[in-house]
């Protein structure tokens, strides 16, 4: 079932296993929603049956019009196991395409129920993500995840801070990096409440933001 995805394959055996990677979501406030590796797993393989069971095809697009966090995580598992075609879009941007564009499918809502749209598009056959109009294959996102890796600390980056939004192919590919790093990837705080992490036991090894919140992070940090 694995076999057309060797990163599936990995992510697998991994997050079967082990409660990393996992999203910490403060969107809520406190207490934090925490989703650990496995749950991630399951939710995706819900999506994948789902989207099986209507008769999605490869090659076919799933919209997800999700903010982030673990729905848009399990969309995005669910879309890799069927072949499907994973892109990350937001609201607007979803308005504004043409009948020949629109996805084939949309997930707009955390229950992860798709819904067929009347899309004229082509199939993308053998590709992975699309990210404002272009195509990646399965290959080619992790050439652009290794790209944004360059940056993390030596060995497996433990504690990840997401400010970028998810719908945006630099937000979508630092979640995707954070992930495939087994990260704990923190989402849902704005530069004003970073007050909100422990500096000794929840402070992030990594942002993904401008420069004005890097400043910020630094100026609270050792």
């Amino acid at each position: 079932m694995y076999d057309h995805s060797p990163l599936l394959a990995a992510w697998r055996q991994l997050w079967t296993a082990s409660p990393y990677p996992q999203l910490v979501d403060h969107h809520e406030g406190p207490p934090e929603q925490i989703c650990p590796a496995p749950s991630l797993w399951s939710g995706g393989k819900a999506v994948y049956e789902r989207l099986e069971q209507l008769g999605a095809r490869p090659g076919e697009r799933l919209g997800v019009v999700l903010r982030g966090g673990a729905a848009w995580v399990q969309a995005m598992l669910g879309a890799r196991r069927a072949r499907v075609v994973f892109e990350p879009l937001g609201a607007g941007a979803l308005a504004s395409l043409r009948a020949e564009e629109r996805p084939h499918w949309l997930v707009e809502g955390a229950d992860l129920e798709p819904r067929r749209t009347d899309s004229a598009a082509p199939l993308c056959v053998g590709a992975a993500w699309r990210l404002a109009g272009e195509v990646l294959s399965e290959a080619e996102l992790l050439a652009e995840s290794a790209r944004l890796e360059r940056v993390y600390p030596q060995g497996r980056a433990r504690r990840v801070l997401s400010l970028a939004p998810w719908r945006d192919p630099e937000g979508a590919l630092f979640a995707f990096s954070a992930l495939r790093r087994g990260a704990e990837l923190h989402l849902g705080l704005s530069p004003a409440h970073l007050g909100r992490l422990d500096p000794d036991e929840s402070w992030p090894e990594l942002l993904a933001a401008a420069p004005p919140a890097w400043s910020e992070l630094l100026a609270r940090s050792e």
